[in-house]
């Protein structure tokens, strides 16, 4: 951690260095605001993870480059993410929806 001074007054700022992934994930979850949930990949794979979701029902925005989800959204990334990890690729989801996805799935409520 460094420490500066920012010119235009005297108050100290700190600057912490953020950590950082060791790669980016090849399979990212989110939630879009008008498209509901997506999937966007990594670029440059040597394998193509696109297979397991247009299998698992995802469609491909091919003018957003990035996959919504099937009407079960969240099961479609349970299991999704399922599938990818038994391949062994990495995945990430944003936090908000993993809290989603783990509370329907340990409650059996889909009504969120």
């Amino acid at each position: 951690m460094s420490v500066a001074v920012a010119p235009s007054d005297a108050t100290p700022v700190l600057h912490c260095p953020l950590p950082q992934l060791a790669q980016e994930p090849d399979v990212a979850f989110a939630v879009h605001p008008e498209l509901g949930i997506v999937a966007a990949l990594r670029d440059h794979l040597p394998r193509e993870p696109a297979e397991l979701l247009t299998a698992a029902g995802w469609c491909h925005l091919t003018d957003l480059d990035i996959y919504r989800a099937p009407a079960d959204g969240l099961d479609a990334v349970a299991e999704t993410t399922i599938r990818l990890r038994q391949d062994r690729y990495t995945v990430a989801v944003e936090p908000t929806l993993a809290d989603t996805v783990l509370t329907c799935a340990t409650t059996g409520d889909r009504r969120r």
